[in-house]
Protein backbone atom coordinates (compact mmCIF):
# COMPACT_ATOMS: atom_id res chain seq x y z
CA UNK A 1 0.00 0.00 0.00
CA UNK A 2 1.40 3.45 -1.20
CA UNK A 3 -1.09 5.50 0.72
CA UNK A 4 -1.57 7.25 -2.00
CA UNK A 5 -4.53 7.13 -4.70
CA UNK A 6 -3.99 8.76 -8.24
CA UNK A 7 -6.56 10.87 -10.84
CA UNK A 8 -8.00 9.68 -13.86
CA UNK A 9 -5.26 11.41 -15.22
CA UNK A 10 -2.34 10.11 -12.82
CA UNK A 11 -2.05 12.92 -10.79
CA UNK A 12 -1.09 12.17 -7.05
CA UNK A 13 -4.16 12.63 -4.67
CA UNK A 14 -4.00 11.82 -0.95
CA UNK A 15 -1.04 12.65 1.51
CA UNK A 16 2.11 12.65 -0.51
CA UNK A 17 0.56 14.79 -3.11
CA UNK A 18 0.15 17.32 -0.23
CA UNK A 19 3.10 17.14 1.18
CA UNK A 20 4.86 17.63 -1.80
CA UNK A 21 2.84 20.62 -2.58
CA UNK A 22 3.85 21.75 0.78
CA UNK A 23 7.26 20.93 0.32
CA UNK A 24 7.43 23.25 -2.97
CA UNK A 25 5.59 25.69 -1.80
CA UNK A 26 7.98 25.72 1.29
CA UNK A 27 11.12 25.98 -1.11
CA UNK A 28 9.49 28.92 -3.39
CA UNK A 29 8.91 31.27 -0.08
CA UNK A 30 12.62 30.28 1.09
CA UNK A 31 13.57 31.53 -2.20
CA UNK A 32 11.51 34.29 -2.11
CA UNK A 33 12.39 35.91 1.21
CA UNK A 34 16.35 34.77 0.31
CA UNK A 35 15.74 37.36 -2.66
CA UNK A 36 14.37 39.77 -1.01
CA UNK A 37 17.15 39.89 0.81
CA UNK A 38 19.89 39.57 -1.80
CA UNK A 39 17.78 43.34 -3.09
CA UNK A 40 16.67 44.55 -0.36
CA UNK A 41 19.57 44.82 1.24
CA UNK A 42 21.42 46.62 -1.96
CA UNK A 43 23.65 43.75 -2.72
CA UNK A 44 21.72 43.46 -5.92
CA UNK A 45 23.05 47.24 -6.30
CA UNK A 46 26.13 46.58 -5.45
CA UNK A 47 26.61 43.70 -7.77
CA UNK A 48 25.88 45.91 -10.46
CA UNK A 49 28.34 48.25 -9.11
CA UNK A 50 31.63 45.98 -8.88
CA UNK A 51 30.59 44.04 -12.06
CA UNK A 52 30.02 47.09 -14.63
CA UNK A 53 33.50 48.02 -12.78
CA UNK A 54 35.02 44.93 -13.33
CA UNK A 55 33.41 45.37 -17.05
CA UNK A 56 34.73 49.00 -17.32
CA UNK A 57 38.14 48.33 -16.31
CA UNK A 58 38.71 45.56 -19.30
CA UNK A 59 37.15 47.37 -21.98
CA UNK A 60 39.84 50.40 -21.20
CA UNK A 61 42.63 48.08 -21.82
CA UNK A 62 43.24 47.67 -17.73
CA UNK A 63 42.47 43.96 -17.45
CA UNK A 64 40.02 43.02 -14.47
CA UNK A 65 40.43 44.41 -11.21
CA UNK A 66 39.07 42.80 -8.22
CA UNK A 67 40.11 45.91 -5.96
CA UNK A 68 38.09 48.04 -7.57
CA UNK A 69 35.38 46.26 -8.22
CA UNK A 70 35.41 45.00 -4.50
CA UNK A 71 35.81 48.80 -3.73
CA UNK A 72 32.78 49.72 -5.81
CA UNK A 73 30.16 47.21 -4.94
CA UNK A 74 31.23 48.08 -0.77
CA UNK A 75 30.46 51.60 -1.19
CA UNK A 76 27.62 51.38 -3.19
CA UNK A 77 25.89 49.21 -0.20
CA UNK A 78 26.89 51.34 2.00
CA UNK A 79 25.47 54.62 0.39
CA UNK A 80 22.58 52.93 -1.19
CA UNK A 81 21.55 51.15 2.87
CA UNK A 82 22.07 54.52 4.90
CA UNK A 83 20.24 56.73 2.01
CA UNK A 84 17.42 54.18 2.65
CA UNK A 85 17.59 53.73 6.70
CA UNK A 86 17.50 57.33 6.84
CA UNK A 87 14.62 58.05 4.37
CA UNK A 88 12.70 54.86 5.79
CA UNK A 89 9.37 56.85 6.36
CA UNK A 90 9.66 58.98 2.86
CA UNK A 91 10.65 55.57 0.79
CA UNK A 92 7.10 53.98 2.25
CA UNK A 93 5.15 55.70 -0.49
CA UNK A 94 7.55 54.94 -3.33
CA UNK A 95 9.03 51.50 -2.39
CA UNK A 96 6.72 50.15 0.00
CA UNK A 97 7.77 46.18 0.22
CA UNK A 98 11.61 47.59 0.54
CA UNK A 99 10.71 49.81 3.47
CA UNK A 100 8.77 47.10 5.18
CA UNK A 101 11.04 44.74 5.06
CA UNK A 102 13.91 47.47 6.14
CA UNK A 103 11.77 48.06 9.34
CA UNK A 104 11.48 44.49 10.04
CA UNK A 105 15.00 43.71 9.68
CA UNK A 106 16.64 47.19 10.74
CA UNK A 107 19.26 45.89 12.75
CA UNK A 108 20.27 43.09 10.55
CA UNK A 109 20.59 46.19 8.01
CA UNK A 110 22.38 47.98 9.80
CA UNK A 111 24.59 45.18 10.31
CA UNK A 112 25.24 44.52 6.58
CA UNK A 113 26.07 47.66 6.23
CA UNK A 114 28.56 48.15 8.87
CA UNK A 115 30.41 45.40 7.31
CA UNK A 116 30.32 46.74 3.95
CA UNK A 117 31.96 50.26 5.57
CA UNK A 118 34.57 48.20 7.14
CA UNK A 119 35.32 46.43 4.18
CA UNK A 120 35.40 49.59 2.03
CA UNK A 121 38.18 51.05 4.65
CA UNK A 122 40.24 48.70 4.23
CA UNK A 123 40.16 48.39 0.74
CA UNK A 124 40.54 52.54 0.35
CA UNK A 125 43.83 51.42 2.55
CA UNK A 126 44.96 48.82 -0.06
CA UNK A 127 44.05 51.52 -2.63
CA UNK A 128 46.24 54.27 -1.94
CA UNK A 129 45.55 58.26 -1.18
CA UNK A 130 44.85 58.76 -5.06
CA UNK A 131 42.35 56.92 -5.00
CA UNK A 132 40.49 58.34 -1.56
CA UNK A 133 40.55 61.39 -3.01
CA UNK A 134 39.61 60.14 -6.37
CA UNK A 135 36.34 59.26 -3.78
CA UNK A 136 35.47 62.11 -2.29
CA UNK A 137 33.13 63.76 -4.37
CA UNK A 138 31.33 60.60 -4.94
CA UNK A 139 30.86 60.61 -1.29
CA UNK A 140 29.67 64.12 -0.86
CA UNK A 141 26.88 62.96 -3.65
CA UNK A 142 25.99 60.16 -1.60
CA UNK A 143 25.53 62.14 1.50
CA UNK A 144 23.35 64.65 -0.03
CA UNK A 145 21.32 62.39 -2.28
CA UNK A 146 18.38 62.36 0.76
CA UNK A 147 18.37 66.45 -0.08
CA UNK A 148 19.04 66.29 -3.69
CA UNK A 149 16.91 63.44 -5.05
CA UNK A 150 13.89 65.33 -4.44
CA UNK A 151 14.87 67.79 -7.11
CA UNK A 152 13.17 65.65 -10.31
CA UNK A 153 15.53 67.06 -12.98
CA UNK A 154 18.85 67.20 -11.18
CA UNK A 155 18.68 63.47 -9.83
CA UNK A 156 19.21 61.63 -13.07
CA UNK A 157 22.31 63.36 -13.99
CA UNK A 158 24.27 63.71 -10.49
CA UNK A 159 23.28 59.71 -9.70
CA UNK A 160 24.99 58.93 -12.84
CA UNK A 161 27.89 61.06 -12.55
CA UNK A 162 28.63 59.55 -9.62
CA UNK A 163 28.01 55.94 -10.41
CA UNK A 164 30.66 56.80 -13.65
CA UNK A 165 33.24 58.24 -11.15
CA UNK A 166 33.36 55.28 -9.19
CA UNK A 167 32.41 52.35 -11.85
CA UNK A 168 34.92 54.24 -14.73
CA UNK A 169 36.74 56.17 -12.36
CA UNK A 170 37.88 53.55 -9.85
CA UNK A 171 40.13 51.48 -12.35
CA UNK A 172 41.65 54.72 -13.71
CA UNK A 173 43.01 55.87 -10.68
CA UNK A 174 44.29 52.61 -9.88
CA UNK A 175 45.45 51.65 -13.20
CA UNK A 176 48.13 53.57 -15.84
CA UNK A 177 47.86 53.07 -19.61
CA UNK A 178 44.08 53.16 -20.67
CA UNK A 179 42.68 53.40 -23.70
CA UNK A 180 38.91 54.61 -25.15
CA UNK A 181 38.45 56.40 -22.14
CA UNK A 182 35.87 58.56 -23.53
CA UNK A 183 34.38 55.74 -25.42
CA UNK A 184 33.70 53.53 -22.07
CA UNK A 185 32.44 56.59 -20.46
CA UNK A 186 29.90 57.71 -22.71
CA UNK A 187 28.31 54.14 -23.18
CA UNK A 188 28.15 53.50 -19.46
CA UNK A 189 27.12 57.30 -18.86
CA UNK A 190 24.02 56.64 -21.33
CA UNK A 191 23.37 52.76 -19.61
CA UNK A 192 23.03 54.11 -16.28
CA UNK A 193 21.18 57.54 -16.88
CA UNK A 194 18.59 55.50 -18.66
CA UNK A 195 18.40 53.30 -15.25
CA UNK A 196 18.14 56.41 -13.25
CA UNK A 197 15.27 57.97 -15.47
CA UNK A 198 13.49 54.53 -15.00
CA UNK A 199 14.02 54.49 -11.26
CA UNK A 200 12.36 58.11 -11.21
CA UNK A 201 9.36 56.39 -12.58
CA UNK A 202 9.10 53.38 -10.56
CA UNK A 203 9.26 55.43 -7.92
CA UNK A 204 7.22 58.20 -9.07
CA UNK A 205 9.60 60.83 -8.82
CA UNK A 206 9.14 62.21 -12.45
CA UNK A 207 8.82 65.63 -12.94
CA UNK A 208 4.92 67.37 -12.83
CA UNK A 209 5.75 68.41 -16.44
CA UNK A 210 6.54 64.95 -17.43
CA UNK A 211 4.06 61.79 -17.70
CA UNK A 212 5.53 58.33 -17.01
CA UNK A 213 5.07 57.28 -20.12
CA UNK A 214 7.15 59.96 -21.58
CA UNK A 215 10.15 59.49 -19.60
CA UNK A 216 10.25 55.77 -20.07
CA UNK A 217 9.93 56.67 -23.47
CA UNK A 218 12.99 58.76 -22.96
CA UNK A 219 14.87 56.25 -21.08
CA UNK A 220 14.46 53.90 -24.16
CA UNK A 221 15.70 56.14 -26.17
CA UNK A 222 18.78 57.18 -24.23
CA UNK A 223 19.88 53.24 -23.54
CA UNK A 224 18.64 52.96 -27.60
CA UNK A 225 21.91 55.71 -27.46
CA UNK A 226 24.24 53.89 -25.45
CA UNK A 227 23.82 50.29 -27.48
CA UNK A 228 24.56 52.60 -30.94
CA UNK A 229 27.72 54.52 -29.55
CA UNK A 230 28.82 51.04 -28.23
CA UNK A 231 28.63 49.40 -31.95
CA UNK A 232 30.62 52.24 -33.49
CA UNK A 233 33.25 52.06 -30.89
CA UNK A 234 36.31 50.31 -30.86
CA UNK A 235 36.74 46.92 -30.70
CA UNK A 236 37.76 46.54 -27.29
CA UNK A 237 34.52 48.43 -25.90
CA UNK A 238 32.06 47.20 -28.34
CA UNK A 239 30.81 44.30 -25.89
CA UNK A 240 30.13 46.78 -23.33
CA UNK A 241 27.32 47.74 -25.41
CA UNK A 242 25.47 44.60 -23.57
CA UNK A 243 24.76 46.66 -20.70
CA UNK A 244 22.70 49.70 -22.63
CA UNK A 245 21.06 46.99 -24.81
CA UNK A 246 19.95 44.70 -21.47
CA UNK A 247 18.52 48.04 -19.89
CA UNK A 248 16.77 48.77 -22.96
CA UNK A 249 15.14 45.51 -23.16
CA UNK A 250 14.31 46.00 -19.65
CA UNK A 251 12.38 49.09 -20.11
CA UNK A 252 10.06 47.56 -22.58
CA UNK A 253 7.32 47.32 -19.79
CA UNK A 254 5.02 49.61 -20.17
CA UNK A 255 4.44 49.95 -16.36
CA UNK A 256 7.26 49.39 -13.46
CA UNK A 257 6.07 47.90 -10.28
CA UNK A 258 8.43 48.24 -7.43
CA UNK A 259 9.58 44.73 -7.87
CA UNK A 260 10.29 44.78 -11.72
CA UNK A 261 12.24 48.15 -11.04
CA UNK A 262 14.46 46.80 -8.38
CA UNK A 263 14.65 43.48 -9.34
CA UNK A 264 14.54 43.51 -13.44
CA UNK A 265 15.86 47.01 -13.99
CA UNK A 266 18.47 47.09 -12.01
CA UNK A 267 19.56 43.48 -12.49
CA UNK A 268 19.82 44.60 -16.39
CA UNK A 269 23.19 46.13 -15.01
CA UNK A 270 24.44 42.67 -14.19
CA UNK A 271 23.38 40.91 -16.73
CA UNK A 272 24.85 42.89 -19.39
CA UNK A 273 28.14 43.61 -17.26
CA UNK A 274 28.29 39.86 -16.92
CA UNK A 275 27.77 39.36 -21.18
CA UNK A 276 30.00 42.04 -21.47
CA UNK A 277 32.74 40.23 -19.36
CA UNK A 278 31.82 37.05 -21.25
CA UNK A 279 32.66 38.75 -24.48
CA UNK A 280 36.21 40.02 -23.76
Amino acid sequence: MTGVSTGSAGVPQGPRGAQSGGRLEYSLAVAAAWLNAFVFTSIWAAAAAGLLCMAASVSMGLGPSCLAASLASAGTLVIYNLDHLRDLERDRSTTPTRSAFIRKHRSGVYVVTLMAGLAALVLVSLAGPRVFVWLIPAGILGVLHRRLKRLPYAKPVYVTMAWVSVVAGLPLSMGAGSVHTLWVVLVLSLSILANVIASNVRDKETAAAVTPRMALGFARGVAACGFAVALFAPDLVRPLGAVPLATLLSLFRTELSEWYGLVVVDGALVVGALVALGMH
